[in-house]
């Protein structure tokens, strides 16, 4: 009886884990975005094209503890392969000769090609926060802007 009931409770463990899981989601994959209480939109802005294409909304959030998240929203671009996401102090990109790759914040790798995605803003520099204005996707081998998305009130 004690060994049915073992193996029971773990196929119930299984079971509520796998339900918990998504078809295709990554093991990196970020946590949904928290309610919109517990977040404020500082800046927002809508994606161009530089060098490329995408499309899809930007958001910096300040969420309730006091960090920062970067929030793309219905985005979209045809390739992930070597692209990052950069923001920068420049109000606006329109040419990747725009960017001074010394100055940016590296978010990381690009995370899919469509739809939503969180970039955890850097806590060490959240002081900084408000100079940075728009967010780059970058083409790290090739050297140049995709996109760019400028930063301003929501």
């Amino acid at each position: 009886m004690r060994t049915a009931s073992l193996r029971l409770t773990a196929l119930l463990a299984l079971v509520l884990l796998g339900a918990g899981c998504q078809a295709g989601a990554s093991p990196t994959a970020t946590a949904a975005p928290v309610g919109e209480a517990e977040m404020t939109i500082a800046l927002k802005g809508d994606f161009h094209p530089v060098d490329g294409e995408a499309s899809g909304v930007a958001e910096l959030v300040q969420l309730a503890d006091g960090s920062y998240e970067v929030i793309f929203e219905s985005f979209s671009i045809a390739a992930t392969e070597n692209l990052k996401v950069y923001l920068v102090t420049n109000e606006d990109v329109t040419a990747s000769t725009d960017v001074d790759t010394e100055m940016v914040v590296d978010l990381g790798d690009l995370m899919g090609t469509s739809g939503m995605q969180v970039y955890p803003f850097p806590p060490e520099m959240n002081a900084d926060v408000m100079t940075y204005q728009t967010v780059v996707i970058w083409d790290e081998p090739m050297g140049h802007a995709i996109a760019a998305a400028p930063l301003g009130q929501p």
